[in-house]
């Protein structure tokens, strides 16, 4: 099974507050490719991070963000099913992907999710929803990524 390129979906709160999603052509192209309980899950995700976004710290809307990002896209991606279909093994499905995500859904960095660009917000192409750093005791913090699935 070929794992499709996560996207990012959601940008910093201030963006998403007020989103005028022509200024994310590539967000909005990718908003209309997808099914409609694909598009109801986004915009469930939108509602409940801006509320985060709204009665929260910036720290919590980021962390939040992370999650239901990587949530959905594995549940669009991966699973390719309905999150309000899912059983509990399911999500321990999901857990045990977190734990060991395919290589191409890694960086050793980060990365903006989206770049301001010639007028526009475009997705950023080094942008993946994990991150794995070397620990801060290891000398050499060059990252193995073997452990990782290859997909």
């Amino acid at each position: 099974m070929v794992i499709k390129k996560p996207v990012p979906l959601y940008p910093v709160y201030n963006e998403l507050k007020e989103i005028l999603i022509s200024d994310y052509p590539q967000l909005e192209s990718h908003i209309k490719e997808m099914n409609s309980w694909q598009r109801e899950h986004y915009g469930w995700g939108k509602k409940f991070l801006k509320y985060i976004g709204r009665n929260k710290s910036e720290h919590t809307y980021t962390r939040f963000r992370n999650e239901i990002e990587r949530f959905l896209l594995w549940a669009l991606y991966i699973k390719d099913q309905p999150i309000d279909s899912f059983k509990k093994s399911d999500v321990l499905e999901y857990v045990d992907f977190c734990w060991k995500p395919p290589v191409s859904w890694i960086a050793t960095h980060n990365n903006d999710r989206f770049i301001w660009e010639n007028g526009f917000f475009k997705s950023n192409k080094s942008w993946r929803p994990f991150k794995l750093q070397a620990p801060k005791s290891q000398k050499d913090k060059e990252v193995q990524k073997k452990k990782y699935k290859k997909k």
